[in-house]
């Protein structure tokens, strides 16, 4: 068995394999062996040294040479000499993947293989782990320091070829105030947070993370003895070798949308044990093709202590899980990639792609819609690429913007060359708001684009708050964090990237403008509470 191995080729002989493996935080390099997996050696460096991933590798028909894909600063194809052990940049500034082509014309060619590589698989909400019950760690709680070792692949149906999971993590019970941080399984713990809690506290926060070795993700816990909860709601896939293409590829939007404020029906808070759909709609072209909508669901103004649980609506599969928690009159919000189903009883928008919102209290929803995953069939996609959690911002210590922010400041911020390459479209971060003087909110869109009336923190004084955001990036490579009232830090990290497949423009000349080919529009169902 090859650990953290993929995108593996049989050498012509039937002897050895050909395979990527990471070797850094954003490198891969490749590696041969025996063909039982002995003998594992290491054939290129240059993906660690320069920050580049070699993938899809194929061998010479002689067996002498290896071509690869390598993905950096730009794109190209290589080519590995085993005799010489040299590699050579091919063909510049390339895209796809390579393979040898017989030199006589008239020879058969090899059938062209499906790709769904970094494409997303949306799944029913499942519950992979509860430190309450011992589900899929040790029970208890876990401590100051402590680590949870959590396996992914294989459970609740992710595939072991999984390269990042979707997780919904839960702290609850916590003794004294911390931190959770979420990372790959074999690499050094990074500076990073995914989760912020207060003593008493129960809450989450939509995590998205980079399988790691064996298929494990860890969980470290920096305070107050605490539980953990995880709920997987989706992966992104390595590739299924041979397998009928069906992941999905993301399609963010220009800026947010508000899809639903019941806060505007007029007819008081969705009743506890009630739900609303919250529906959109595109085009004839696309409707049909979207199978998940990225959204940031809000609880407000509930009467006492609960939870909403977003889903896709289908009446009788309520599941088990929770999206978000809140206490009395408190605004909260949390990000979801959440599978749709056409609109049941809906109206003139029965039929429309949709999702379903539960309260177990009384509360005010509100859905902000960032973007949608398709069925693999729609041009124009994205393509995620993860990567071990990166803090690119912290006001705190003046990096990546000066200070913190104050009443109705923007903050306008550019990533690393070595996160936002030049075929970056969008980030997938956590954005912390950080003791806020006063009760505020926070709004991030891409640089160039006019401020959306959305908002993805709603920070409470001396709060700790985090949030997961989906953002694109303008043209020049930022996006913008505007803060409503007070002054508050802000922490950024970094959890990947999306990039177009295949590309057919530059990411920059045209990050500003939506990808999906016509705009969304909220679809209004009639306004009614319905019962899972």
């Amino acid at each position: 068995m090859l650990d953290n191995a993929s995108d593996g080729d049989i050498s012509p002989d039937g002897t050895k394999i050909v395979f990527s493996r990471p070797t850094s935080t954003y490198g891969e390099d490749l590696f041969e062996s025996a063909i039982d997996g002995s003998g594992v050696t290491q054939l290129t460096t240059t993906g660690a040294t320069q920050n580049k991933r070699h993938e899809q590798p194929v061998w010479s028909p002689s067996g002498t040479r290896i071509a690869y894909y390598s993905i950096g600063w730009s794109n190209s194809t290589e080519i590995f000499d085993m005799a010489a052990k040299t590699e050579t940049v091919w063909l510049a500034s390339s895209w796809g993947f390579p393979s040898w082509q017989p030199i006589n014309p008239s020879a058969p060619k090899p059938p062209t293989r499906l790709d769904d590589r970094d494409t997303y698989y949306p799944m029913s909400p499942y519950r992979i782990m509860d430190t309450r019950s011992g589900q899929g760690a040790p029970k208890g709680a876990v401590g100051n320091g402590g680590t949870v070792s959590l396996q992914v692949t294989g459970a609740g149906g992710v595939p072991t070829d999984a390269s990042t999971v979707v997780l919904n993590v839960t702290v609850t019970e916590p003794t004294g105030p911390g931190f959770v941080t979420v990372y790959p399984t074999g690499v050094a713990r990074p500076t990073a947070s995914s989760l912020n809690y207060a003593k008493g506290w129960t809450g989450a926060n939509s995590v998205t993370v980079k399988v790691g070795a064996n298929g494990k993700v860890d969980l470290y816990n920096a305070g107050g003895p605490a539980h953990l909860i995880a709920d997987v709601f989706g992966y992104y896939t390595q590739g299924h070798c041979c397998s009928v293409y069906s992941g999905g590829q993301y399609h963010p939007l220009a800026q947010p949308v508000r899809l639903t404020d019941t806060r505007d029906w007029g007819i008081g808070r969705v009743p506890a044990g009630n739900y609303i759909n919250s529906v959109a709609s595109w085009d004839s072209s696309i409707d049909p093709h979207v199978r998940a909508f990225a959204v940031n669901v809000t609880a407000t103004d509930p009467t006492g202590g609960g939870y909403l649980t977003a889903w896709n609506g289908y009446t009788g599969g309520l599941p088990n899980t929770s999206t978000l928690n809140y206490t009395a009159n408190a605004t909260v919000p949390n990000f979801a990639v959440v599978p749709t189903t056409p609109c049941n009883n809906c109206g003139s928008a029965s039929g429309l792609p949709s999702i379903g919102v539960y309260t177990s209290t009384n509360a005010h929803i509100i859905v902000d819609i960032v973007g949608f995953y398709d069925d693999g069939t729609l041009p124009g996609g994205l393509r995620f690429t993860p990567i071990v959690p990166t803090r690119i911002v912290d006001t705190r210590s003046a990096d990546g913007w000066p200070s913190r922010l104050g009443p109705g400041a923007t903050a306008s911020i550019k990533p690393p060359a070595l996160i936002a390459t030049v075929d970056t479209w969008a980030l997938a971060t956590n954005v912390t708001a950080v003791q806020p003087t006063s009760a505020t909110y926070l709004t991030v869109w891409p640089s160039g684009a006019a401020r959306p009336g959305t908002s993805n923190l709603n920070p409470t004084a001396g709060s700790v708050v985090p949030n997961a955001v989906q953002t694109m990036i303008g043209a020049d490579d930022k996006f913008n964090i505007f803060n409503a009232g007070g002054y508050c830090d802000v922490v950024v990290d970094v959890v990947g990237t999306f990039y177009q497949y295949p590309p057919s423009a530059s990411a920059s000349a045209a990050a500003s403008s939506q990808l999906a080919p016509a705009p969304v529009t909220p679809a209004q169902p009639p306004m009614q509470f319905k019962r899972p």
